[in-house]
């Protein structure tokens, strides 16, 4: 796979010919990864170009038949790709609907001294003739092994006493002090989540759910073929508050690949193979799903206690006292019947009751005025240093991070024995790593984790040090957004209106959008509040204001507020562009600099179409937006925000993405009705690879698949077909 890991089909099955400058070898061993094989005799070994430093293909073939008799190893990072069963559920996958494959068979087979491996076989029709192609999986040392075997079909079996004598020779190396104390910390962290009461399966979770009278929640992280650690079990079901709420009042499932769950169908709420990324959604147990957001978090699931008061859970009787009523509340998700109970009591335990409350709504302030008061108020012994522990994060929270520090230091100096000394050590190397660094982090870390493996907030700790985004050195602030943000991006109540009340629709969400701009002329985006201070903006910030300013257009009568709110967006938006593209950044996973190019640039076109700017005020930038999105024009004609699944890899994928071209042809069309000059080849170009992506049937494949053929007949989501379909009415009727 290498630099090519989310596209299996090519990477995993294709014949590929010997290649470079071949070694004798009788004994293979590649110690970056971790293994030796010995080779037949008269084999050469050669290493492939798609090897990255995190992704090994290795060819194996006699000197004198390089093309049609073949073994091959590949390794991949096992957070990228899964352990056996996952690898080969990829290829399963990755071969379904190929017409060239045939006689698909699954089962098992030696591989090292004793071993069995799970197996699959397949014959695959190429220009060679008919290839029946053999693997292996297996896994050790954070890796996941592919070993191929291929020959003629009518030959296979010659051969198939030297493939298997090959792969029982297949062995792992002993891992070097540095792999076991790296393999030793990702264990503790693979250890995330595991208070959570997870249903191991769909049936399993539904039977709960009703006998429970609860909803399930299904979370989501399918990054097939990215090496991506999961950062909602790392962090999101490590949060205590999460992990107490999640187990009181839902029937927590985690989505596997195979999608076996009621609703993957497309009649109901609709999933595929190709299905990718992170999301929450809230589930009875018939398969109803009745809410979903981007990424679970507290509040999504605070909401839906609210929201689904029919899915309660056991409800126990609540304890006499209010104190205790508060607590139980509290537990149960149920925020402000809690903050009721708790309002009048004066106890110092209440005023902690009360801090924990504010915490699950991002209330920093509210949190240490409650704490400072209870502790003011001299609590019990024994509560102080509970209230100490409580208070310190909300100090990064209000944005006093020297002050936080000092004050866990103190803390774990006074009282280093107490039950929630882990959590103060986990948040002491947090504040550690943005004032002093990665050392200084990582030694009260790795102090955390061999005190307390035990602890949750060790293994959180292990988590962040072995994560993706602290490998790239994306820390997110510690400081918490203003409540007036945290409303902004809290999902209104929902309050489906009839079809003749559309215009009542609209009306609203002027009104939402007028409310919620920003003083600069912006609208605030989730991702902005990870970003802290400062930041350039970020590609979706430009995006958003760029639709939130043409939602604008055609109520924006000269004098009124609204086109006062429309001349803010506009002058928000060449100043923030140039921001941005002056600050540059790296491109990681995804290129998100397509679309707010695109959008950009249909904003400032359509804002020239209507009068609303001059073509000489905004030139020079639609200038610079047309020859970014000419640089970024992919081969086959259209764009794509995929960059690469391998951030070793320097390579990066020539494909296009349907959709995402009809986002920049929308631009491009607007530009030229405003008599801006732009090349005819970025629309030609558009134009067929919308065509190629579009099936007889009118479905749009997500990508052209690089030979320029029409698109198959795979169903494919709903979302995109509109926006395909409006580029390309534009472009050839209008």
């Amino acid at each position: 796979m290498g630099s090519r890991i989310g596209k299996p089909t090519g990477a995993i099955l294709s014949a590929l010919l010997l290649a470079g400058t071949a070694s004798a070898f009788e004994e293979y061993t590649s110690e970056s990864f971790g293994f030796r094989v010995e080779l037949p005799d008269g084999w050469v070994a050669v290493e492939a170009d798609d090897s990255t430093a995190s992704a090994l293909h290795v060819r194996f073939a006699p000197a004198d038949d390089p093309g049609t008799v073949q073994m091959s190893v590949r390794a991949y990072a096992t957070s990228a790709v899964g352990g056996p069963a996952d690898v080969r559920r990829l290829v399963l996958d990755s071969v379904a609907g190929d017409d060239s494959i045939s006689r698909p068979q699954e089962g098992t087979a030696r591989v090292g001294d004793d071993g069995e491996a799970l197996a699959f076989r397949v014959d695959k029709q190429t220009a060679a003739g008919t290839l029946r192609v053999h693997q292996r999986y297996v896994a050790g040392h954070g890796h996941s092994y592919v070993l191929q075997s291929f020959a003629r079909r009518t030959s296979f079996k010659k051969h198939a006493a030297v493939f298997d004598r090959t792969w029982s020779s297949f062995q792992l190396l002993d891992a070097s002090p540095e792999q076991a104390e790296a393999e030793a910390l990702q264990e503790i962290a693979a250890r995330c989540g595991s208070q959570v009461r997870w249903a191991a399966s769909w049936e399993e979770a539904a039977a709960r759910a009703q006998r429970e009278h609860k909803l399930v929640l299904v979370t989501a992280w399918i990054y097939r073929g990215f090496n991506l650690t999961d950062s909602t079990m790392s962090a999101t079901f490590t949060d205590p508050d999460v992990v107490e709420l999640v187990n009181e009042r839902y029937v927590p499932y985690r989505l596997t690949p195979e999608l076996d769950v009621p609703f993957a169908d497309h009649d109901a709420y609709g999933m595929g193979r190709f299905t990718f990324g992170r999301g929450a959604l809230l589930v009875t147990h018939e398969g109803e799903v009745l809410d979903e957001a981007g990424t679970t978090s507290y509040g999504f699931l605070a909401r839906g206690v609210d929201l689904h008061p029919a899915y309660p859970g056991p409800v126990a009787e609540l304890p006499d006292d209010p104190l205790g009523r508060g607590a139980a509340r509290l537990r149960r998700g149920e925020l402000m019947e809690a903050l009721v109970e708790l309002a009048t009591l004066e106890e110092a335990r209440a005023g902690l009751l009360r801090a924990q409350l504010y915490r699950r709504l991002y209330r920093a302030d509210d949190a240490l005025r409650e704490l400072d008061r209870a502790l003011d108020a001299d609590p019990d012994a024994e509560l102080v240093p509970e209230l100490l522990i409580e208070r310190a994060p909300f100090l990064f929270r209000v944005g006093r991070l020297e002050e936080g520090i000092a004050a866990l230091r103190d803390v774990l100096e006074r009282y280093p024995e107490h039950a929630r000394a882990p959590e103060a050590q986990f948040w002491l190397g947090q504040g550690l790593l943005r004032s002093s660094g990665r050392l200084a982090a990582e030694e009260v870390w790795n102090e955390l984790v061999t005190d307390h493996a035990d602890s949750p907030w060790a293994w959180r700790a292990a988590a962040t040090m072995t994560g993706t985004s602290y490998a790239f050195g994306h820390y997110p602030p510690l400081d918490w957004p203003s409540p007036e943000d945290v409303a902004t991006l809290t999902l209104p109540e929902r309050a489906p209106l009839e079809t003749r009340e559309a215009r009542r629709a609209e009306e609203d969400v002027l009104s939402w959008l007028l409310e919620n701009q920003r003083d600069d002329g912006s609208w605030l985006t989730p991702i902005d509040l990870g970003r802290g201070a400062g930041a350039p903006p970020h590609d979706f910030k430009l995006a958003v204001t760029a639709f939130g300013a043409r939602a604008l257009f055609t109520r924006a009568e000269r004098g009124s507020e609204t086109r006062k709110a429309l001349e803010r967006a506009l002058d928000w938006l060449v100043p923030a562009y140039e921001s941005a593209y002056a600050a540059g950044g790296e491109v990681y996973f995804m290129d998100y600099g397509v679309w707010s190019r695109a959008f950009v640039l249909l904003a400032l076109a359509e804002a020239v179409e209507l009068g609303l700017r001059t073509r000489a005020e905004v030139e020079g930038t639609v200038d610079h937006l047309l020859q970014e999105l000419a640089a970024k024009q992919k081969p086959g004609g259209g764009w794509s925000y995929y960059v690469r699944s391998d951030l070793s890899s320097d390579s990066s994928s020539d494909r296009s993405i349907s959709f995402t071209t009809a986002g920049v042809l929308l631009g491009l069309q607007a530009a030229r009705r405003a008599g801006f000059d732009v090349d005819p080849g970025l629309l030609e170009g558009g134009l067929d690879c919308l065509e190629t992506t579009r099936a007889a049937s009118g479905v749009f494949e997500y990508f052209d698949d690089g030979t320029g053929a029409r698109g198959g007949a795979n169903r494919g989501a709903a979302g995109r077909g509109p926006v395909c379909a409006l580029a390309l009415l534009r472009l050839l009727v209008l």
